[in-house]
């Protein structure tokens, strides 16, 4: 789902608004929405290695790499052989901090918070020289409460980024034998970032995400998802559901609206009993005659716009906007002469799939702005494809990369972000990654683009055919333990995390599943 309109911030690498230094936006500051108010922390941002004393200027979202090339302290990493000689990046820790400045109006919320949409990777974050986080995992988000920890007037926040091949240690220290690709497989980072047979290493460190200061009055909705039980030409039936925080009990209204490519509008208000914390607010509506979302060469690629607004009396409590397609996508497995098939249905018409295998477009992903993103999606619909495989061996990719699909009519097979490695099965391993699976599922789910999510990339693969069960001369019960710890991630945790978060789509636990 968008964040708030901070998706083009996110690729461009540049403000939303325009941040005057210590100073709010709007009347009283930030993005005021409502009883919302949202203040990017995008300038005065510096960083530096923590062995050094000066600071230079840096550029959030981003990363260490590339600050360091925009001051010129080291060469275009991609010319000759720079790569050899840039290795000293990952062995050092980095440091970045920013001042940022708070009104009453702010000070005044019941509820203030930091939120951090991605950090790269090892980072304490210290506000106003008090700790509160330690991040290790850079495919997730992160909230803070700080709510007594700001103050009126400057407030100075502090990331400081651990070496990342150090701070995750090895299999060997922390279980007693090695696996495959080990060098990795403990950190939850970007796979290709150690390096990949078409590409470079540049195990990077930053802040390659934006990072936000919010507060809030009553309530806010931090999720909105549109389920689609049943869609047919003639009529479908969707079911929303709204997660809502409360700060207070109270009484509230939800208004929904979808409108169609052809503007008609489809409006429901439902009244809820909020009580503090969590609240989850469901209401059902039925659309006729929908305009159907359709995969490239099979149709438009309708799209509806939903808003969602929370009120309390008069108050405008919060409001929500995004962007679904109306579609039933289905993978289909029927049992032949030959075996089990193996195919998707759209609004039960069989696809015949043409499509790629998409990597990550540059080492640096805050450096891919949107034009590069809707360049290279628009040369695959061009060229008559259908869909894209998002490689388990990158990231999660920006709104933009879905947003864009959604318009296009490329389907997107999603890998969760695992690639060519026997991974741990600890349940402190297990658990980082339980979050980052739900953050990811939850943002993505929307997105009528997404047909299936895939555990992982080649790993039943190796493990069956390239040799990988006598790895380091393994023992039959060293094979049957690393087996099981490959079956607990994935064929039990994240097909069970799809079928709580995401029920409506298949997951499928490897490409290819083992055989040739």
């Amino acid at each position: 789902m968008k964040q708030d309109n901070l998706s083009s911030y996110l690729i461009l690498l540049v403000a939303l608004v325009i941040l005057v230094p210590f100073s709010l936006q709007s009347a009283d500051g930030g993005d005021v929405q409502s009883g919302v108010i949202q203040i990017p922390l995008s300038a005065n941002w510096q960083f530096r290695s923590t062995d050094c004393e000066d600071w230079l200027t840096a550029v959030v979202p981003g990363c260490v790499h590339t600050d360091l090339l925009a001051h010129g302290k080291i060469p275009d990493p991609f010319f000759g052989a720079n790569e050899g000689v840039l290795q000293w990046i990952e062995k050092k820790d980095w440091e970045y901090r920013t001042v940022f400045e708070v009104d009453d109006r702010l000070l005044r919320m019941p509820r203030q918070e930091l939120s951090f949409c991605g950090l790269d990777t090892y980072c304490d974050v210290y506000l106003n020289d008090k700790l509160i986080l330690r991040a290790d995992n850079m495919f997730r988000s992160w909230r803070r409460d700080c709510a007594g920890l700001l103050k009126k007037g400057q407030n100075t926040l502090r990331l400081l980024f651990h070496n990342p091949v150090a701070m995750a240690g090895t299999p060997e220290e922390r279980f007693g034998y090695k696996l495959p690709e080990g060098h990795r497989v403990l950190t939850r980072k970007a796979a290709y970032h150690y390096g990949w047979d078409w590409g470079p290493r540049f195990v990077t460190s930053g802040v390659w995400r934006p990072v936000v200061v919010l507060g809030w009055e009553k309530a806010r909705i931090l999720d909105v998802r549109v389920r689609q039980p049943l869609v047919t030409e003639k009529l479908a039936h969707v079911a929303v559901e709204c997660e809502v925080e409360s700060a207070v009990r109270q009484r509230a209204e939800l208004a929904l609206q979808f409108v169609s490519p052809r503007r008609k509008r489809f409006e429901s208000v439902c009244s809820c009993d909020l009580v503090p914390g969590s609240n989850t607010v469901r209401v059902k509506m039925t659309i006729p005659q929908p305009e159907l979302w359709w995969s490239n060469g099979l149709g438009e690629a309708n799209l509806y716009d939903v808003s969602a607004r929370l009120t309390a009396g008069k108050d405008i409590l919060d409001s929500k906007a995004l962007t679904i397609g109306l579609r039933r996508i289905e993978l289909v497995q029927e049992k032949d002469r030959s075996g089990t098939g193996f195919f998707f249905r759209l609004n039960g018409t069989p696809v015949f799939i043409k499509g790629a295998n998409y990597i990550p477009q540059d080492s640096f992903t805050p450096r891919v702005g949107n034009d590069r993103y809707r360049r290279l999606l628009s040369d695959a619909a061009d060229a008559g494809m259908n869909m894209v495989r998002v490689w388990g061996g990158g990231i999660y990719e920006n709104d933009v990369f879905y947003d864009l699909c959604d318009q296009m009519g490329l389907l997107v097979w999603q890998d969760f972000m695992f690639a060519n490695a026997m991974y741990p099965g600890d349940s402190e391993f297990l658990d980082n990654v339980k979050h980052e699976a739900i953050d990811n599922i939850k943002r993505l789910r929307n997105h009528p683009s997404i047909a299936l999510w895939c555990g992982n990339n080649e790993i039943d693969e190796a493990w069956h055919n390239w040799g990988w069960k006598r790895f380091d001369n393994y023992s039959e019960d060293r094979q049957r333990k690393i087996r099981q710890d490959y079956i607990a991630l994935f064929h039990q945790l994240l097909p069970s995390l799809v079928a709580v978060y995401d029920e409506d789509r298949s997951y499928w636990p490897s490409s290819p599943k083992f055989g040739r």
